[in-house]
């Protein structure tokens, strides 16, 4: 079996996965060399706005199935299939019950991926995402300070 991470290379003691990891480092030469379209998915291309795209998505689905199907991953412990899985229904404009139970899971996997995730980027990332998806919040750009805005001048 290859390794992920090759030891000649990423057992440096200055590749030390505490800031970014080996895997950020593979995906930004890929991005470097092929462009933005990285995912190869004709889907990614031109994305629709996300908030009708995961409308249209949970229409197509049975909501309660898929929050039963991303907690059989958290409960396995795959909390990153978990993920993926819930995304179906978390990322869907509402408050509806089952929409409001995918968030709160959805939180739950950040905080277990955080505890076991050694870049402090990727700590962080899912400790705030967390904390944002209790706070009724689904992306960043609602965060309790509103979306970034430009530097106040000195």
């Amino acid at each position: 079996m290859i390794s992920p991470t090759p030891g000649p290379v990423f057992d440096h003691p200055h590749l030390a996965a505490s800031y970014g990891s080996p895997d950020y480092v593979v995906r930004d030469l890929f991005r470097e060399q092929s462009g933005w379209w990285t995912s190869r998915n004709p889907t990614d291309l031109h994305p629709a706005h996300p908030d009708p795209a995961a409308s249209a998505v949970l229409d197509a689905v049975d909501p309660n199935v898929v929050l039963a199907k991303a907690r059989a991953h958290f409960d396995a412990g795959d909390y990153q299939l978990a993920l993926h899985v819930i995304d179906l229904v978390a990322l869907a404009p509402g408050d509806s019950d089952v929409i409001v139970a995918a968030r709160l899971l959805k939180a739950d996997c950040c905080d277990r991926l955080a505890q076991q995730t050694e870049p402090f980027v990727s700590r962080s990332l899912y400790t705030g995402s967390a904390l944002l998806l209790r706070a009724g919040k689904r992306r960043w750009s609602q965060s309790p300070q509103g979306p970034p805005t430009e530097p106040s001048a000195r």
